[in-house]
């Protein structure tokens, strides 16, 4: 983990730039991805990571007083939500799966949020650099 800390450079490449309004996925309405890579670097200097679930992936914690900051497109559900499910893949090639996503409701505030980082050589296994 010695060697992680050392490996302060955050950047921001289209794999996460599609996390915006909209997207179905969590996003920030008002900072950047250069200031969230920024406060990814500074979190990484201060210990507040922990290995993710292979080499060269790591997981950061979103400092507590930032977290008012991310939408979470989670919502509650009850009777009343409506469902809308489809198949879809998250790029050409790729296993297509079954995506649920509730057409009603409305996002509840994010409580924590972890960044997800992954080293470049990581990422070109997938295509996703």
């Amino acid at each position: 983990m010695k060697e992680i800390a050392e490996m302060t450079e955050v950047a921001v490449n289209d794999f996460v730039r599609r996390q915006v309004a909209g997207s179905g996925k969590t996003y920030s309405p008002d900072l950047s991805f250069e200031e969230i890579a920024h406060h990814a670097s500074d979190q990484i200097e201060a210990g507040h990571f922990r290995q993710g679930y292979r080499g060269g992936v790591i997981i950061v914690d979103v400092d507590y007083s930032l977290v008012k900051h991310f939408v979470c497109p989670f919502v509650r559900i009850d009777e009343t939500t409506e469902l809308k499910a489809e198949v879809v893949s998250r790029k050409e090639g790729e296993e297509p799966y079954i995506r649920i996503r509730a057409v009603t409701g409305e996002a509840l505030p994010a409580g924590k949020v972890e960044l997800i980082l992954y080293r470049h050589d990581v990422l070109v296994e997938n295509d996703e650099q």
